[in-house]
């Protein structure tokens, strides 16, 4: 004899055990997105294989982000914060009256967490997966320039920083940052693990010091 057909409160008990969650979805969205993108990179995750990969329905990441960009710039304002904090914390541990240090602190700070979370480190900076006019990322990203900018300012305005004294605080901040970040960079991306020398960003205060004392050394006036 055929099964009755299961009646219409049957019918929607069922569907709500199907589609319930029981943690946090939205989180646990993000935290997949950041595994995800360190195993394949960022441009090849999507909201499918996410859920997916979480055991709920195609639909149901809709519920908290709009689309794959919304998710990336969510990440990345978070990544900026993370950043953020690793720097401040490392620079509030380092010789209050020497900016030197400082600078190097936030440097080593900046290699470590580059290693330590690639996934985050990886979709911070794949800006064409963001949203630019996002003012929760915009406000994130200012926050991570804002820390190493005021300590630039010390710099340039310490006696003991030679040729960077009275320069443009905005100009050293731009050109310290593109050198760790580019040393980073290398570092995440496994280019230097074959290269002999420190891989661990607490030992790599030799060459972090060469950066800097090369900022401190250089010319502020062009060379004939």
């Amino acid at each position: 004899m055929p099964a009755s057909a299961p009646s219409s409160g049957e019918t929607s008990a069922s569907s709500r055990k199907r589609v319930y969650y029981a943690g946090d979805l939205r989180r646990d969205l993000m935290d997949a997105a950041l595994v995800a993108a360190t195993e394949c990179g960022p441009s090849h995750v999507s909201l499918r294989d996410l859920a997916r990969r979480l055991g709920v329905s195609h639909a149901a990441p809709k519920n908290h982000f709009a689309d794959k960009r919304a998710l990336f710039t969510a990440l990345a304002a978070e990544a900026h914060h993370r950043l953020a904090d690793s720097m401040d914390d490392a620079m509030l541990r380092a010789d209050a009256e020497d900016p030197v240090q400082r600078l190097l602190a936030s440097g080593r700070a900046y290699l470590h967490f580059a290693r330590q979370k690639p996934g985050y480190f990886t979709v911070m900076w794949q800006e064409d997966l963001h949203d630019r006019t996002d003012p929760a990322l915009l406000a994130a990203s200012a926050r991570t320039f804002g820390s190493l900018l005021a300590l630039a300012g010390e710099v340039t305005t310490s006696h003991r920083n030679g040729a960077l004294e009275g320069q443009d605080p905005v100009a050293v901040a731009l050109l310290a940052w593109t050198l760790v970040h580019g040393l980073a960079d290398l570092s995440a991306g496994g280019a230097m693990d074959d290269v002999p020398g420190p891989h661990d960003p607490h030992e790599w205060d030799e060459v972090l010091l060469g950066l800097v004392q090369g900022l401190l050394n250089g010319r502020s006036e062009p060379r004939p």
